[in-house]
């Protein structure tokens, strides 16, 4: 299925296209390489059903967002909110999509909401890997979270 390509001190190979399987594996990997923007499509899609102004930011956060998340990691997904019960509300929308999205895709999404004024409150006595987390995070809705942290 695959051939080593003679050269250099490095081992390369590449796909022998001869190979009976090879159609199969090539469509295989072009599937995967679309796994990152179909996954952000799903989880922007239930983000745009909110009603203006409910649903301030939705960000990946953690190993994903930095893509040095190890199999099995979940995908952190901050999201903010302006009251405690829509947080609570929007984390368990997000929980029902993760359960298709755990088969569809593999990776299990776990939602983690705050209202603004508690998620300010925690900035505030941030650690450096909390900022790195946040601040490095991936945008999926709204507003960048950095910019609703800090701002007053």
């Amino acid at each position: 299925l695959v051939e080593r390509i003679p050269g250099g001190r490095e081992r390369l190979i590449q796909l022998r296209t001869s190979h009976r399987l090879a159609p199969s594996v090539q469509a295989l990997l072009r599937a995967g390489a679309d796994f990152w923007p179909a996954l952000r499509t799903e989880l922007r899609s239930l983000a745009a059903t909110a009603p203006a102004g409910e649903l301030l930011a939705v960000s990946i956060v953690g190993r994903a967002s930095r893509r040095e998340e190890k199999l099995g990691d979940p995908l952190d997904l901050l999201i903010l909110t302006e009251s405690e019960d829509s947080a609570e509300a929007w984390v368990r929308r997000y929980g029902l999509l993760a359960e298709g999205m755990l088969r569809r895709f593999g990776v299990a999404v776990r939602p983690i909401g705050y209202d603004l004024a508690s998620a300010r409150r925690m900035w505030a006595a941030r650690t450096k890997a909390a900022e790195r987390s946040v601040l490095g995070g991936e945008w999926v809705h709204g507003a960048e979270v950095g910019e609703l942290l800090n701002n007053r």
